[in-house]
């Protein structure tokens, strides 16, 4: 994470949907630029809001946070999956996959 404090942007590394976004094994959690967040299940894509600045939760005892807006939070990558793996129907054990983009039908 990297505050840049010209543009008051946080710019984040990585999506990391642990903690924040429930869903079944086999499940992959997608991200479009700032803007676009899906969830791909068998083959089916749904697009779903996630408040930006819920995947900053991990900073936010930081100065900034108390004052960052969602507008104010970019991604470092353009896109990005991860893998829901085992324990069931949770927000935990999301695995990164890469930085790739996809073509999905919806």
């Amino acid at each position: 994470m990297r505050f840049l404090p010209l543009t008051r942007q946080v710019e984040l590394e990585y999506a990391d949907p642990n903690k924040i976004i429930s869903a079944s094994p086999g499940t992959y959690f997608y991200r479009v630029g700032n803007d676009l967040f899906y969830l791909i299940h068998n083959n089916v894509r749904t697009r779903i809001d996630v408040s930006k600045r819920s995947f900053a939760l991990a900073y936010q005892n930081e100065t900034w946070f108390p004052n960052v807006q969602n507008s104010d939070i970019v991604f470092s990558e353009q896109h990005e999956l991860w893998l829901k793996k085992g324990s069931g129907n949770n927000s935990k054990n999301w695995e990164f996959v890469s930085y790739k983009s996809l073509t999905t039908s919806s």
